[in-house]
């Protein structure tokens, strides 16, 4: 199974502290790329935070126990949408990442 796209929570480093399992976490970082890693629970498989380029975390949306408070504030990545993927038109759309 699969999803027309993928939510995440990024935060500063410093605001993040893992509460339990850190210790379960396997990351794996794509040979020859300083930007292409992942993380992900050495159990279930399910995807866990990870760094990202600029030192912040994303953190799956779907690995979150409560409502973190924060809203969608932008659509990432649109060149890569699949075509029945609807966007909320409130929200700014960028092809990749701001900046790249």
């Amino acid at each position: 199974m699969s999803a027309g796209f993928a939510t995440f929570v990024t935060i500063e480093r410093e605001a993040f502290r893992w509460l339990a399992g850190e210790s379960n976490v396997v990351r794996y970082s794509k040979p020859g790329s300083a930007h292409a890693s992942s993380a992900f629970c050495g159990t279930c498989g399910s995807p866990m935070p990870r760094s990202t380029p600029s030192g912040r975390i994303d953190v799956p949306a779907g690995s979150l126990d409560d409502d973190p408070g924060a809203r969608p504030e932008a659509h990432l990545h649109v060149a890569e949408k699949a075509d029945w993927v609807a966007l909320d038109p409130d929200l700014p759309a960028f092809a990749t990442v701001p900046g790249k």
